[in-house]
Order: C-alpha cells, then structure tokens, then sequence
C-alpha cells in the first residue's frame, strides 16, 4: 500500500530555514551581550548602535521601498 504524504510546500520550507537562522543569529547576539564577548571583532554594543543609528533606518527605509511589495 502506498501512503500519499503531503510534501511541504516550497514556502513553508523557506520559512524554516530563515526561522532556524534568525534564532541562531539571535541567540549568537545574546550571548555576545550576556558575556561582553566579540565576534570577528564586533561586539554587541556595535551591533546595537548600528541598528538604532538613524541613517540605518533610512537606508533600509530606502531599500524596502525600492522592493515595490
């Protein structure tokens, strides 16, 4: 007897993988921030600042709407 097994879709796939890498950038992030430690020479702090820094909201801003979603 053959069993039919729905495959998951190429969406939902996608979906795990981006999941799977933000948890795993975010968990690399609070450890950086629990422990001081630096990655390549970045630190958490830096990180922090170059997120809330204005001109990186505007940049993305500018790029997002060039998306045209």
């Amino acid at each position: 007897m053959v069993e039919n097994r729905a495959e998951p879709s190429g969406f939902l796939t996608v979906f795990k993988i981006r999941f799977t890498i933000c948890l795993i950038l975010f968990g690399g992030f609070a450890y950086m921030n629990l422990t001081g430690e630096s990655f390549f020479g970045v630190t958490a702090e830096q990180v922090v600042s170059t997120v809330t820094d204005e001109s990186f909201y505007e940049t993305m801003q500018e790029e997002f709407s060039g998306l045209a979603l």
